[in-house]
C-alpha cells in the first residue's frame, strides 16, 4: 500500500522572477487557492496519508500555509474536494487526517537529490512524487490512476503523455513496449533529445510511484546536467534490476510552471467555475476581436 508522497518545493522558480524571490511559485494563487493547494488535494484523494513537502529557507511560507489544517478539512464538500467541476464529479475527501511534514533542501542540487533527502522519513515503502509545476485536472486523479497499475504489477510507474513532435527535445522521453492499452514496460528514458534522436513522443510527466530501491541508486549518481542530481539518471539505472511501466493516465495537464501554462489553467479553471464562468466568458468575447 502506497502511504506516502513527496511533493518537492525547493527549486529556485527562475521563470519566475522576481516574484519568486519573494513569494515561492507554490504559492501564486490560481483562483482562490495556490498551486501547491491542488497537488495536495490530489494527493489525498488519492489515498495518501502522509505528505513530505521539500522546500528551501526561502519558502516558509507554505509551512504557515498548511498550519491552518481547516483548507483541507472543511464540513463543506463544496469546499473540501474538486480539481474542476466540469470533469467529473467532485471528490469526497476522507475525515482521516493527513500528516503533513517538512525537510528542508539546504541547496539546490536537483530532483533526484531532494528525493533522496526524504529516504529516512520514507523508509522501505514505496511512495508516491507530485511536481507542483504539474496540475492535472481529471474525473478519476491521475495519482489514483497510477495506483491501480502499480498495485496490479508491484513496480515502478511512471505516469506519461504524448507530446508534439516539436516539444520532443524539452522533455525527458521513454522507450518501450505497450503491454497493454495505456501500460507500457520501459525500456530506457532519455532526458530532452535531439528530435532526430526521440526515442518515442512519450513523454515523462510530474507523477511517480517508486520503490524504496530508487534510494539506493540515487544516492550513487554522479550530478548531470547544470550539476544536478537527476532523478531520470537514478530511474534509469533502477531499470537495469526492477521492472518500470509508463501509463499514459487520462486527464488534462496545466504546466503551471510556466506563465503561457499559468494563464491556461488560469482562465479554463475560472470557465469551470459557475460564480466566476459568465463573466470571464464574456471578457473573452470582448477580447477575441482584438487578438
Amino acid at each position: 500500500m502506497v502511504r506516502k508522497a513527496v511533493i518537492p518545493c525547493a527549486g529556485l522558480g527562475r521563470r519566475w522572477w522576481p516574484l519568486a524571490r519573494i513569494i515561492p511559485k507554490e504559492m501564486l494563487p490560481l483562483l482562490d487557492k495556490p498551486v501547491i493547494h491542488y497537488v495536495v488535494e490530489e494527493a489525498i484523494a488519492s489515498g495518501i496519508k502522509e505528505i513530505i513537502v521539500v522546500i528551501n529557507e526561502h519558502k516558509k511560507s507554505l509551512i504557515s500555509y498548511f498550519e491552518n489544517r481547516d483548507i483541507f478539512t472543511s464540513s463543506d464538500p463544496e469546499k473540501n474536494s474538486r480539481f474542476r467541476k466540469d470533469v467529473g464529479q467532485p471528490h469526497k475527501f476522507s475525515s482521516e487526517p493527513v500528516k503533513i511534514v517538512f525537510i528542508d533542501q539546504p541547496l539546490p542540487l536537483g530532483l533526484g537529490h531532494a528525493i533522496l533527502m526524504c529516504q529516512e522519513a520514507i523508509g522501505s515503502e514505496p511512495f508516491a512524487i507530485l511536481l507542483p509545476d504539474n496540475i492535472i485536472s481529471s474525473p478519476l486523479p491521475c495519482l489514483r490512476q497510477l495506483l491501480a497499475v502499480y498495485e496490479k504489477n508491484g513496480a515502478s510507474v511512471i505516469a506519461i503523455e504524448k507530446v508534439k513532435k516539436e516539444e520532443v527535445s524539452r522533455c525527458g522521453l521513454i522507450r518501450g513496449e505497450m503491454i497493454e492499452p495505456g501500460t507500457y514496460l520501459i525500456q530506457d528514458m532519455v532526458e530532452k533529445p535531439a528530435l532526430n534522436e526521440a526515442p518515442s513522443d512519450l513523454a515523462i510527466i510530474g507523477r511517480y510511484i517508486l520503490t524504496p530501491a530508487i534510494f539506493e541508486f540515487l544516492a550513487r549518481t554522479e550530478p548531470g546536467a547544470e550539476n544536478e542530481i537527476q532523478l531520470t539518471d537514478g530511474l534509469r539505472q533502477l531499470l537495469s534490476v526492477e521492472k518500470i511501466f509508463g501509463y499514459l493516465y487520462e486527464g488534462r495537464r496545466y504546466d503551471v510552471g510556466t506563465k503561457p501554462g499559468f494563464l491556461q489553467a488560469t482562465i479554463e479553471f475560472a470557465l469551470g467555475q459557475p460564480e466566476v464562468g459568465p463573466s470571464v466568458r464574456e471578457l473573452i468575447k470582448t477580447l477575441t476581436p482584438k487578438l
